[in-house]
């Protein structure tokens, strides 16, 4: 209606709950594979989560921080081949101390955001 389009990043959800949210308009799932639920086990049966959700349903349309320092390479090939180059999004996580020789620095607002370590080029809490 206001031509907003919901995405999905960073969730503990259930397959189910991804699948619900895709029939209700959600296309999108932002880095894949970064803080998002995965297989998990209660009791004996196992439950997928959001990564098998956002490969397995053709409807999902994915973003992969494609560095090589967030996500190893067979995750982005397995992602290559269930999802298909038209679905797959490379995105950078860069921030404002990308590229520079900074140790540390900010994440978001200067004034309010959050402290960082710089490691191997990629900021950490």
């Amino acid at each position: 209606a206001h031509n907003v389009l919901p995405a999905l990043a960073h969730s503990d959800a259930y397959y189910e709950e991804v699948e619900k949210a895709t029939g209700r308009g959600m296309s999108l799932i932002t880095h894949l594979y970064s803080g998002m639920s995965g297989v998990r086990r209660i009791n004996a049966r196992r439950h997928p989560g959001v990564i098998e959700a956002a490969l397995l349903l053709n409807e999902l349309d994915v973003e992969l921080i494609a560095d090589g320092m967030h996500v190893p390479g067979p995750m982005l090939e397995m992602a290559f081949r269930l999802k298909g180059a038209e679905r797959i999004a490379l995105i950078t996580d860069a921030m404002r101390a990308a590229g520079t020789e900074h140790t540390t620095s900010r994440l978001g607002s200067l004034t309010n955001g959050l402290d960082v370590i710089i490691e191997e080029g990629v900021a950490k809490l």
